[in-house]
Order: structure tokens, then C-alpha cells, then sequence
């Protein structure tokens, strides 16, 4: 993405590339290298920003476009509360520290060159998670989609914007998600077959890696999302990771799709029904005053 002058741009050039940013980087942030589909990190929402003052509305906008302070040229699609961060923090070493020190960060970096099975050979990217860790709700699919293998973010495409809607309706405001998948490599389709299911193999060598984040996002509930991941996280099966957290099931996105269009809807009101009915009566969720995440593209000066 090239860089353009920031005090050149009128409010729908802005918009413009604003988007363009937002599909060059996956749907995530420049700054802080978290998903745009959720709003930052509490230690970015709650860091003090020394009296600074910022435009009236500067906060509505959810996804602003950032801006070199020297040279004037834009840099990326960030979170509101990234750019309000970058401009306070900007030259202080220890917040990129900080960045680089999240578990999560850790976790990215020890499995980008993830060698324990033959899907590291049919992979473009490592495909590892997606938006607010820790988080409450963790959903887990079977493998990554040829869209999720060429950006490196899970749930990207189609199927991806459906599980977007299904969060959406069945999670009450507050409740962070986040969502991975069984294996984290895109099994290519073989030659004779359309089965782009991972091998067992496969996914036996990745629970280490699901494993792992699933300790580091702490969720409070799992949603299995398809059968095979329904499967493969029930205690009762042999071979199947257990958590030791309580996991419903709702269908994948991507059967909703290839369905015919008279059940498509009830086949999403189920899934929605089912998570909320698993969220109803609990209490032990984490506190958060933010609100539902809605990306606006409106008129706006940032």
C-alpha cells in the first residue's frame, strides 16, 4: 500500500483508503497487530493519555487512519484508541516493549514456522487467531479456507463474516471473543478429492499449539464450530483435546453457505440460539464498559 498525503484527502478519499488499509493488513491493526473486527487491548483502552486532548467524536469512529506526525503520509488502519495511544506514547521505547512481551505475541512468533506435520508444505501462511485475547468466548473451526491461507487471519472470508454475524447476535455487549482452529495450515485439496478435511495426524501435532492459546485467552466457553471440531473437543472421544471447559456446538459458517437458501436462516438462528443460551445465567465473564464493536465508514476527519 502506498503511502499518500494525509492533508490531501477530503473525507471520502480518507474512507477510501482507510478500506484499502484494512484489506492490505487482514483486518488488523497496524499499531497494536490485533484484529479491527474487536476493539483494542484493554491495557491500550485504559492506558492514561496525559491530559491529551483529541477532536469531539474521536472516539465514535472505531477504525481511523494513521499518519506519520513528521512527514504527514499515512501509515495504516488502526484502532481508535491505537492512534489516540500512538500519539501520546509515540516515542516511548517500552510500549512497543510491552507489545512485543504479550503472551499472545509470544505465541505468534514460536509457532510462525510451525514444522510438526505435512501441512507445513501446502501452507502460504500460518494461520493462527483472531480477535480480543484473553478473551470469554473462544471459537474454534476445523482448518483455515484458501481466503484465510493467503492473509494469515482465520475466518476472513465469507464463512468468516457469517461467524462475525452470529457473535454479534448471540454475545451481550461487553463479552470478548476470539476464534482459531484445529490445525493452523490450510490443507490443500487433493488431486482426486474435494475433502480439504486435515488429516488426524495433523490435528493430533497442532493440540499442543491450541493448547497453549487456549491457556493464554482463559475463555469461559467454547464454541466447537462444525462437527469435526465438535468432534475433536469432546472429552468423550478418544484422542480429543480436554479442556476442562464447558464447549457447545453450532454449525460451520461455510455448510450455512452451501446450504439452500429456505434453511439458511434457520440454521443461523439456531447457532445463535445455542450460544446464548450457554452465555444466559453466567456471571464470571470479564467486566468491560465497552460496547459492541460497529465499524462505521462514515464522514469522518480521522
Amino acid at each position: 500500500m502506498k503511502p499518500v498525503r494525509y492533508d490531501g484527502l477530503n473525507w471520502v478519499e480518507r474512507r477510501r483508503v482507510r478500506t484499502a488499509y484494512v484489506d492490505a493488513q487482514g483486518g488488523m491493526c497496524w499499531y497494536c497487530r490485533e484484529t479491527l473486527a474487536c476493539q483494542a487491548s484493554d491495557w491500550i483502552v485504559n492506558k492514561p493519555l496525559k491530559g491529551a486532548k483529541f477532536p469531539e467524536k474521536f472516539f465514535e469512529w472505531p477504525v481511523h487512519l494513521h499518519h506519520d506526525k513528521i512527514t504527514g503520509l499515512t501509515i495504516g488502519a488502526v484502532h481508535c484508541h491505537c492512534n489516540a495511544v500512538s500519539f501520546v506514547y509515540d516515542e516511548v521505547p517500552e510500549m512497543k516493549a510491552k507489545q512485543r512481551e504479550t503472551p499472545f505475541q509470544r505465541h505468534r512468533q514460536g509457532w510462525a514456522d510451525c514444522r510438526l506435520c505435512c501441512l507445513c508444505d501446502q501452507r502460504s501462511r500460518v494461520v493462527l487467531a483472531r480477535g480480543s485475547i484473553p478473551c470469554d468466548v473462544l471459537f474454534v473451526g476445523e482448518a483455515p479456507g484458501l481466503s484465510e491461507d493467503a492473509v494469515g487471519v482465520p475466518f476472513y472470508g465469507p464463512a468468516g463474516k457469517l461467524l462475525d454475524y452470529i457473535a454479534g447476535r448471540s454475545l451481550p455487549a461487553g463479552i470478548r471473543w476470539a476464534a482459531t482452529n484445529l490445525v493452523a495450515c490450510y490443507p490443500r485439496e487433493a488431486k482426486d478429492t474435494d475433502d480439504h478435511r486435515p488429516p488426524d495426524e495433523s490435528i493430533k501435532a497442532c493440540q499442543t499449539r491450541l493448547r497453549e492459546f487456549i491457556g493464554i485467552c482463559r475463555p469461559k466457553l467454547i464454541v466447537a464450530v462444525g462437527s469435526e471440531a465438535r468432534d475433536w473437543l469432546d472429552p468423550k472421544v478418544r484422542g480429543a483435546l480436554d479442556t476442562g471447559i464447558e464447549t457447545v456446538s453450532i454449525v460451520h459458517p461455510a455448510a450455512v453457505l452451501r446450504a439452500q437458501m429456505l434453511v439458511q436462516g434457520l440454521m443461523v438462528k439456531q447457532a445463535v440460539l445455542t450460544i446464548k443460551k450457554a452465555v444466559a445465567g453466567r456471571t464470571d465473564y470479564q467486566e468491560s464498559s465497552r460496547g459492541p464493536f460497529v465499524v462505521k465508514f462514515g464522514k469522518s476527519g480521522t
